[in-house]
């Protein structure tokens, strides 16, 4: 309310609805907006503490129109958003009730900052400690009861943590969300293998005196490549384009047990304009390419071992957590010592702002973590929580002082009774605090969710899954093609992605349910995988029958590396090897695979081998013309071509390279297709001395194709 006046009260008749207008204002720690009035005559409510806002005026169209201009004239405030959230009710000069708007916003800022033209001063209050304030018992219940409804458990609904509510894409987390400080960071090699750092100033808030990558927070509502973007540019003078960014490894760390958590986004950039200069003298004294094995000292000890994780082909790396569960992918990180300066802390300088209004300006969101368990036909455990129509991933929310590992590992213990310490990294995703998924009503500030490698369950373990009746209603093994059935679109975009990398042995970087980096080929071609319950056919070795007509011809066929070529047909999406039905026309079943190799993937092969066979006793690929062979060879590449419309579907088909072992995931023929795999890879380096395949990311021939 302005502060010379009371809220606007009228005469008989009283209007039917609010005249005036007031903003609820939280920030991302839960803490709450509160304006101290002047104790002087005059002043509705002096010497008291009450929410900002004021009445309609005849210029006023609305009463957000009313509220926004008291915003901007008591304290120069904008808020971009302002939510209508409850009437709260005050007593009027005469004694009788008069109806105040009350609207909710969300701001991050320091209020010392603002130019308050009125009152004494603003302040930030946790809820629990306005009791002791001199504040209106209206106003107290009116934010205890924005409170319950938007921190991290709800009261009214038996302390079920938020994360579990309705409307939380991905959601299934038990205990508390936690508040994670975000940095992103810069790695920059030069031609030489050189890497960028910068030495912090002595008078800098973080780090001071030590080396650094160029690094920077997340700005409210900034996404992280857009933050990378901007303090390349503020910092060093560097120009970075956002599709040239790759994520290559997280930190997750507390420079203590128990203290705030922060997580570093590490992106490498191949691609820049301009060399480093000192743009930010009085945060950077210098900028220097080092040698990462002679790195220099003091050096930030998460900068040192995030360069090692990125040598090593680590993606993710645990430091300062408490100890009792292996870090995983950072549990060979080693263990670093904190910076050392000359000087004493009492002869450093302090910084600029508190601790207490650092931690506030900083960018806090949810983390979750979740994990992605298969059968052993590549099927996707999904369980089905009581909370919500949709089925979820095993995981949830990570409670204060937890890692995403350690996160994940006690969600799976209480969500489906299994003991199991997550493996790799898979997908690392942001939710933004505006994506269409997030139901209204819902105060999300952001969400990064982990997402792990849970590995494949055996049939006992799957027999042992034990599931809280109150929480989870039941459990489902999944084909990837049904993921979609069964989950919202964002949350089965993440899966695929996540199941994907795993298949790839990548790990995706994701936002609102999209690849930030180049979309990889399963991605961009929505790859599923072959789903094949019940079906046994075992390769025969032994001589084809005489009798036995073959029908169709398949083939292992290998480049160079030892990876082999799979096709993907754009109307069902899912993989297979080069091959088809036998034509009349064909001179023999290895024909028919020379002419499927360039029909369907545009593929010249040198001279196929017979591997085995498999016996279809139904001929049921064929409408069911009987007893029937299909044959299993193996081939070299010999020239590869531009891509070409397969002239038997009209379709073109997308072209990967797989390892053998990828080859045999995607396909889904359990140990029976794996057995193949073994088999052709050891013919073609007998034959053709075509080297075992090392694990590698799976890749698209080029479209306009390249000799061998």
């Amino acid at each position: 309310m302005s502060e010379s006046t009371e809220p606007t009260d009228f005469d008989s008749p009283r209007p039917a609805g609010p005249v005036n207008a007031s903003a609820l204002i939280v920030n991302s720690a839960g803490e709450y907006l509160l304006h101290l009035r002047d104790h002087i005559p005059g002043v509705w409510e002096p010497g008291a503490w009450a929410l900002l806002g004021g009445g309609r005026e005849p210029g006023d169209a609305s009463l957000e129109d009313t509220v926004r201009r008291e915003l901007h004239e008591e304290a120069g405030l904008d808020l971009p958003d302002l939510t209508s959230f409850a009437v709260d009710t005050v007593p009027g000069t005469d004694g009788s009730p008069v109806p105040i708007q009350v609207f909710t916003g969300q701001w991050n800022g320091n209020p010392d900052a603002l130019p308050l033209a009125e009152g004494v001063m603003l302040r930030w209050f946790r809820p629990e400690t306005m009791p002791r304030l001199r504040l209106a018992r209206s106003t107290l219940e009116l934010i205890r009861r924005h409170a319950r409804l938007s921190g991290p458990r709800d009261h009214d609904r038996l302390s079920r943590p938020l994360s579990k509510q309705r409307g939380v894409p991905g959601a299934g987390a038990s205990g508390r969300s936690v508040f994670t400080v975000i940095g992103v960071h810069l790695y920059l090699e030069n031609p030489d293998g050189l890497v960028l750092l910068g030495l912090r100033h002595s008078d800098s808030a973080f780090a001071g005196e030590s080396w650094h990558f160029l690094a920077g927070h997340c700005e409210w509502g900034e996404s992280m490549l857009a933050c990378l973007v901007r303090e390349a540019e503020e910092e060093a003078g560097l120009i970075i384009q956002p599709e040239d960014a790759e994520l290559v490894h997280v930190v997750h760390l507390v420079d203590e047990p128990g203290g705030q958590p922060r997580m570093g986004l590490v992106f490498r950039v191949r691609r820049w304009q301009g060399q480093p200069e000192l743009r930010e003298p009085d945060k950077c004294l210098a900028w220097r390419w080092w040698d990462p094995d002679e790195l220099p000292t003091p050096i930030v000890p998460y900068t040192q071992a995030a360069i090692q994780g990125i040598r090593n082909g680590r993606p993710h790396t645990e430091l300062g957590w408490r100890t009792g569960l292996p870090s995983g992918s950072g549990a060979d990180a080693p263990a670093l010592p904190r910076a050392q300066h000359n000087a004493t802390p009492a002869d450093l300088p302090g910084p600029d702002m508190s601790d207490t209004a650092y931690m506030r300006s900083r960018h806090a969101v949810w983390m979750s973590a979740a994990a992605i368990f298969t059968d052993a036909l590549q099927r996707v455990l999904l369980v089905k929580p009581t909370y919500r129509r949709q089925w979820l991933l095993p995981g949830g929310a990570a409670e204060p002082h937890e890692s995403p590992r350690q996160a994940c590992r006690r969600e799976i213990t209480e969500e489906i009774g299994l003991e199991r310490v997550p493996g790799r990294l898979l997908a690392v995703h942001w939710l933004p605090p505006n994506h269409p998924d997030i139901d209204a009503g819902i105060q999300l500030p952001g969400e990064i969710r982990y997402l792990f490698d849970g590995g494949t369950l055996a049939d006992d373990e799957i027999t042992d899954l034990r599931m809280p009746q109150n929480e989870l209603t039941g459990f489902e093994f999944v084909d990837s093609t049904q993921l979609d059935q069964h989950m919202i679109p964002l949350d089965a975009r993440i899966a695929l992605a996540a199941l994907r990398a795993r298949l790839s042995g990548t790990t995706a970087h994701l936002e609102g349910g999209q690849h930030v980096d180049e979309v990889p080929p399963l991605d961009r071609h929505d790859v599923r995988l072959r789903f094949r319950a019940g079906l046994r056919f075992p390769l025969l070795t032994e001589p084809l029958p005489a009798d036995l007509a073959v029908r169709q011809s398949w083939g292992w066929l290998f480049v160079p590396d030892g990876r082999v070529v799979l096709v993907v047909d754009p109307g069902n999406r899912l993989p297979a090897l080069p091959g088809g039905t036998v034509e009349t026309t064909d001179a023999s079943p290895e024909e028919t695979l020379r002419r499927e190799a360039v029909e369907e993937a545009q593929i010249t092969i040198g001279e196929p081998v017979r591997l085995g066979w498999v016996h279809d006793t139904t001929g049921g690929v064929d409408g069911g013309p009987g007893s029937c062979a299909r044959l299993r060879l193996a081939a070299p590449v010999t020239e590869i071509g531009a891509v070409a419309t397969d002239p038997a579907t009209g379709r073109t088909f997308a072209r990967l390279l797989a390892t053998p072992e990828q080859a045999a995931a995607l396909l889904g023929w359990d140990e029976q297709v794996l057995q193949q795999a073994e088999l052709a890879a050891r013919v073609a380096h007998t034959r053709w001395g075509i080297p075992r395949a090392t694990p590698s990311a799976i890749t698209e021939l080029p479209k306009e194709g390249f000799g061998m």
